[in-house]
Formats: structure tokens, sequence, C-alpha cells
């Protein structure tokens, strides 16, 4: 024989549904203050965006450099790193001398720029802190300094 459910419900029930309810209802609570969190943050989002936060851009002359990819390179990692008017100079200078070396035509003006700016802040600035703002890769820095400093070492007179 089967039990038949009585229509009165047991104590027990009457308990394990109030204590269902109980975590039921600080689940809504968690809940309702995870979407307060939300909504805020999704307004400040909305607000960072509609302002459109323009950076003033830096301007740097450098009328020495022919090569405009070079300019055009040096000048952002200038705005990146925030680098001194006697870092701009120094690396403005490096790249003048560098404009011959045959060696480095086949590398590319990012990769030459962020080289010459590395050189220029080397004590100040890690290697991995200028790759990883750079976007370029610690080996492909050091190889091109390499080839820079070998150049620049032939170059000046001793």
């Amino acid at each position: 024989m089967t039990k038949k459910r009585s229509k009165n419900p047991t104590l027990e029930a009457v308990r394990g549904v109030k204590s269902h309810i109980g975590d039921l209802l600080s689940h809504i609570r968690q809940g309702q203050q995870w979407k307060r969190k939300y909504t805020s943050l999704k307004l400040e989002l909305a607000k960072l965006k509609s302002k459109k936060i323009k950076f003033p851009k830096v301007k740097h002359h450098f009328n020495d450099i022919s090569d405009d990819k070079i300019k055009k390179c040096l000048n952002e990692l200038f705005i990146i790193f925030d680098a001194s008017p006697q870092v701009c100079k120094e690396a403005m200078v490096m790249a003048h001398e560098l404009k011959n070396c045959f060696q480095l035509m086949s590398k590319r003006p990012k990769t030459v720029s962020t080289c010459i700016m590395h050189i220029c802040m080397k004590p100040y600035v890690d290697k991995n802190i200028i790759s990883e703002k750079a976007q370029l890769s610690v080996p492909s820095i050091n190889l091109t300094t390499k080839i820079i400093l070998n150049f620049l070492m032939a170059k000046s007179p001793q």
C-alpha cells in the first residue's frame, strides 16, 4: 500500500519551506545589491564615454630628421613616456646620426625609435617597461640596440 499524502502539512515540512524562503530572500537581497552596483557602474561608464576625455597632445618640433616615419614614432614615444626636453633632444640627435646606418634599413621605424628611447632613458626606465609600453619584444630591443650602439661607437672618433 502506498501512503496518501495528507492535506495537512506536517510541522517539519513547514519548517523546511520557511528555511528555504529565508535563503531565497537573502539571495534576492544580495542580487539587489549587485544590481545597484551594476547600475551605478554603468552610469559612471556612460558619463565617462559622454565626456570623451581628450589628452593634450605634446608637440615636439624636430626639423632635423628627414624620415617622417621615425619622427612620428619618436613623437608618439615622447608622449607615452612623458619624456623631458633633454631626453627628446638627445633622442633627436641620435636619430639624426643614425639616418645613414644601413644595418637599420631593414628594421621598422617603431623598433628603431623605441631603441633610441631605450638608450636615452636607460638609467631611468627599465627595458621591460619600455617593451611593454611600446608593444615591442625585448629580444628585438636587444638586437636593435646592439646595432645602434655599435654604429655610434664606430662613428664617434676616439
